[in-house]
């Protein structure tokens, strides 16, 4: 759920999020992506973001799931 946040990341995967509801923003150094309810943004590994939304409730999936594991190697 994101609502009146903003959340600044480097993403250490490949992401899918879905927006369930409200308006969801990534924030890139390239520009503003928005979705809205049921559209899907895919994240490729290594983009820079700020995630932000307004009453925006999000499902998201990574890949790979282990990536916490990978960065220990």
């Amino acid at each position: 759920r994101f609502d009146n946040c903003s959340i600044a990341w480097t993403v250490l995967y490949d992401e899918v999020v879905y927006v369930v509801e409200g308006l969801f923003r990534l924030v890139t150094p390239e520009g503003v992506i928005e979705g809205s309810a049921g559209d899907v943004i895919w994240i490729p590994e290594g983009t820079e973001l700020k995630y932000e939304g307004e009453q925006a409730t999000i499902f998201y999936a990574v890949y790979p799931g282990n990536w916490k594991e990978m960065l220990k190697d």
